[in-house]
């Protein structure tokens, strides 16, 4: 299954628990609570009606349980749209409800799109023009 398979699977009240803990738990962010929350809500909206940029990624999102609490990696492989393409790989002694993986994923992307941002702005590579460069010797 896809991300946006899931999160098309799963109503947002559904995640709302899931999403009020994690930002709840997120002592870095020092918004208000509802803030963090309207942020999430914001991102789950969007991704609803975006369509995927790729048909299929081989990368997948991995959902596993580390230290007794669920755990999502490889949130920050693209843009949004391009996550929506990515399947998700659950591993075998994840128990966890949809709404409770789906909420994961989806906080992890709004939670840390602003550093995911600012870490790409840096990027001066995607600014290369393949056309204008030239080999120096």
């Amino acid at each position: 299954m896809t991300f946006k398979q899931l999160l098309g699977q799963v109503a947002y009240a559904d995640m709302a628990p899931y999403i009020d803990e994690a930002a709840r738990q997120n002592a870095e962010d020092l918004r208000p609570q509802h803030v963090k929350t309207a942020e999430v809500r914001r991102a789950y909206d969007e991704l609803l009606a975006a369509r995927p940029t790729f048909g299929f990624i081989d990368t997948p999102i991995e959902v596993k349980m580390a230290g007794g609490r669920l755990s999502v990696s490889n949130m920050h492989l693209g843009s949004p749209t391009d996550l929506l393409s990515h399947r998700l790989r659950v591993a075998a002694d994840v128990t966890a409800p949809q709404a409770e993986i789906a909420s994961q994923c989806l906080y992890q992307l709004a939670a840390h799109e602003a550093a995911t941002q600012k870490y790409r702005e840096g990027d001066e590579f995607d600014d290369l023009d393949p056309q204008m460069a030239r080999i120096v010797r």
